[in-house]
């Protein structure tokens, strides 16, 4: 009788023994499974981008604004409704106060605005300095006392929501000028460059 009792205890026994190691080995394919499906998360988020960046697009689209809309900087006749991209009036680039009144009139922000812009104009470098058409132009700013706050935020590099982003771009322009010639009003075309610094707030 006690060797039956012995019998069935040990078989007992060995049965939670099993149970308790299918407990613990359901257990260690759970943590596994936990492991394997974070790992999955984690390498899904390195390689899609969630969140799309379109601070940059609208710098480039701010800048395009400026150089081919009737609003910008570029020459445009109201009576005829002509616009000449890339030309610029001396008249109005030699008149700071003048050219700044336009931009903001053209591109008006109810609010505080996020974007703000440096205007450098400059004749090509193999210009001739000794020649009557040589002359420097003072910068022209949109929103310049905001240009300048946002320049200093854009060159420390934070990315955060109170930093800001700067982009710098180069182009070709044309400035037309009235000259009297032989007691005749001539229009004339004289090259020069175009450098648009760009600040945006991250905010």
């Amino acid at each position: 009788m006690n060797q039956k009792m012995n019998i069935f205890h040990e078989r007992k026994d060995r049965k939670k023994a099993f149970a308790y190691f299918q407990i613990i080995f359901a257990f260690y394919r759970i943590f596994v499974l936990m492991l394997v499906v974070l790992s999955i998360v984690m390498i899904t988020k390195l390689f899609i981008k969630v969140t799309f960046d379109t601070q940059k697009a609208e710098m480039e689209l701010f800048k395009e604004q400026l150089l081919y809309s009737k609003d910008g900087i570029s020459l445009y006749d109201r009576e005829t409704q002509l616009l000449s991209p890339g030309v610029i009036d001396y008249n109005l680039l030699k008149n700071k106060a003048l050219f700044e009144s336009k931009l903001l009139q053209g591109f008006y922000f109810k609010d505080k605005p996020l974007i703000a812009a440096k205007l450098e104009f400059s004749l090509p470098s193999n210009a001739d300095e000794t020649s009557t058409d040589y002359e420097e132009f003072i910068p022209i700013y949109y929103h310049e006392d905001y240009f300048k706050q946002l320049s200093v935020l854009a060159n420390t590099k934070f990315h955060g929501a109170g930093g800001a982003k700067m982009i710098q771009r180069e182009t070709p322009v044309l400035i037309k000028k009235i000259v009297v010639e032989n007691n005749i009003a001539v229009e004339k075309y004289i090259p020069a460059d175009l450098t648009i610094t760009i600040v945006s707030s991250n905010s």
